[in-house]
């Protein structure tokens, strides 16, 4: 009897879990925009720089957001976009989902010579009042590089980072793209599409969820 009542226990702790939940990432695709703005995002353009959604140049698509980094950006973690995931997604606490798998398309383009550009990724505490300051906490990042071509179309490969933090007090979770390029004299964009994200579950949240199947479990067979 302790045999099949410890192999029970087996099976429910490796079966039993909180699911990944999918976050509602509000107009992942940039659609609506009007060319500047974009419905569900904020955008950040101090410092040098523009952000915009339906490109001048025939080559790029439209409906994607451009980070184009100008020579004299003086501040480029300034130069970029970002969304309050918790407004559309109140349930996802903090406490219970410290993971999130961010999806998206990215790639770069430069108006004057071939060149490498960067960009990050951030999973920011925007603190109570849901709004992107530079010097809020930065929970989790992805930095990633690549070659900026100044001809053809423009080539957006997918991205998948998994960014984990500890799970701090916070009221609002910030998904933040930030064109990180510098030492340039030019125009080097970087170019975001088809943003989507998954929240992964804590493991102490995961085994919580296990014990509660399990104490079921032995209460059915009393």
């Amino acid at each position: 009897m302790k045999t099949i009542v410890a192999l029970s226990s087996v099976i429910a702790l490796s079966t039993v879990h909180t699911p990944a939940a999918a976050v509602v990432v509000n107009n992942g695709g940039f659609s609506p925009n009007t060319g500047t703005t974009a419905t569900g995002w904020t955008d950040l353009e101090v410092g040098g720089g523009n952000v915009y959604y339906n490109p001048a140049e025939a080559a790029a698509p439209d409906d994607i957001a451009y980070l184009m980094a100008s020579g004299s950006s003086s501040a480029p973690n300034f130069l970029g976009i970002y969304q309050n995931l918790s407004s559309s997604n109140a349930s996802l606490t903090v406490s219970t989902y410290n993971s999130y798998t961010i999806s998206f398309a990215a790639g770069f383009r430069s108006d004057a010579a071939t060149g490498t550009a960067a960009m990050t990724v951030r999973l920011v505490d925007l603190g109570s009042d849901g709004l992107y300051q530079s010097s809020d906490a930065v929970l989790a990042s992805y930095d990633f590089s690549r070659t900026a071509a100044t001809t053809g179309t423009p080539v957006l490969t997918t991205e998948n980072p998994t960014l984990t933090f500890s799970s701090p007090s916070i009221n609002n979770i910030g998904l933040v793209f930030l064109n990180t390029t510098t030492g340039f004299t030019f125009q080097r964009t970087g170019m975001i599409d088809n943003v989507s994200a998954t929240a992964v579950p804590e493991p102490s949240a995961a085994a919580l969820a296990a014990l509660a199947g399990l104490t079921l479990l032995a209460r059915r067979r009393r």
